[in-house]
């Protein structure tokens, strides 16, 4: 019976939560509508010899300053028990996959429980004593995991590691123990699907893709209020009108670069020396 239900448990989805859509499109939007506000209708930095390193250092300063940002907001986030924010189907998804596997794993230590001690009450040879061993050890092990799943949140990485660890220890059971092999299977198969869900927050895309969005915004306002265009303090010439509009593209397009954060910004800003350097030798 408890095999049934624990198989059971690991099949189980979630209706909590939603998929995040809704902050996309916020962030999008409001990305869309700065940027074409900045571009048209921003007034057009005054760049010259005199502040152009100057600007170069405001733009690459204020990319490290973003990204601290942004890192702050998911601190916050973490902290208020929501670390998978905006995707919360994702995290109770989650939360659903750990608990599962801990119930799972609990039905699981009761069964061997019964198993490891009757190789005990049997044991006579050097062999059982041994497996008796690891099996003890395996249990102990299991029950050190389970108390320690309770604990984790799903961003954690650790609890990867939790779910891998436990997995490990049903093979072992699994070989040894034909008796309780259901079992078994059932908490290895809870173990695999706690480990996908758990995975999807291993460099999520989508929460990189909404942190893109979150720092352009900011960058944008920032370049449009400060005036700052990367292209113009790097090749001394600026953004080409396109289309007949956006005049201030250029610091429209700093702003956008500015919120990738510090290593994009500052591979953009070499390219343009380059480009630059490359202008002058021909």
């Amino acid at each position: 019976m408890a095999n049934s239900d624990s198989t059971t448990n690991t099949t189980t989805t979630t209706n909590k939560g939603s998929r995040g859509f809704a902050p996309f499109i916020i962030v999008g939007v409001v990305l869309l509508a700065v940027t074409l506000f900045v571009a048209i209708f921003g007034k057009a930095p005054v760049v010259n010899q005199q502040n152009a390193v100057a600007m170069l250092t405001v733009i690459t300063a204020g990319s490290v300053g973003i990204e601290r940002v942004i890192e702050i907001f998911w601190a916050v986030m973490g902290l208020t028990n929501k670390p998978w924010w905006p995707f919360t189907k994702v995290g109770w998804a989650a939360q659903d996959a750990n608990s599962s596997l801990n119930s799972t794993l609990k039905a699981f230590l009761s069964e061997t429980t019964k198993v490891v001690g009757q190789v005990e009450q049997g044991a006579g040879k050097v062999n059982e004593q041994v497996q008796k061993a690891a099996a003890d050890s395996h249990q102990q092990n299991l029950q050190q995991l389970s108390a320690e799943l309770e604990k984790l949140g799903p961003d954690n990485r650790r609890a990867l590691d939790v779910a891998a660890a436990i997995s490990k220890s049903a093979d072992f059971f699994q070989k040894t123990y034909p008796q309780i092999n259901g079992a078994a299977t059932a908490l290895q198969t809870s173990a695999e699907v706690a480990s996908n869900v758990l995975d999807s927050f291993k460099d999520n895309p989508a929460r990189r893709l909404f942190s893109i969005c979150l720092g352009g915004i900011i960058g944008v306002i920032s370049a449009g209020a400060l005036g700052l265009d990367a292209v113009q303090a790097t090749l001394g010439t600026p953004v080409p009108y396109v289309i007949g509009c956006f005049p201030n593209a250029g610091t429209a397009i700093t702003g956008v670069v500015i919120g990738l954060g510090a290593s994009p910004t500052h591979e953009i800003i070499k390219t343009l020396q380059e480009t630059k350097q490359n202008q002058k030798s021909s």
